[in-house]
């Protein structure tokens, strides 16, 4: 079972996003469409870490202002 679960996140980019607190659907969709690694209010906004297919990276860039990990 690793070797499927290595094959599928090799296929997926690791995100960061700052979204305001008040966009309960964009956060909804996330949880639905990405892997969510990590959330935490920080003020007003929502610093979220997430994994998401190569196919929903454009999307999740753009609506999000997504930041690849580790910048």
């Amino acid at each position: 079972m690793t070797a499927i679960e290595d094959r599928l996140a090799a296929k997926r980019i690791t995100l960061n996003l700052s979204i305001d607190a008040s966009d309960g659907a964009g956060i909804s969709w996330l949880h639905r469409n990405a892997e969510v690694l990590n959330k935490e209010l920080n003020g007003e906004r929502f610093d979220m870490t997430v994994r998401v297919d190569e196919t929903k990276r454009d999307i999740v860039m753009s609506r999000f202002d997504a930041l690849p990990h580790g910048t």
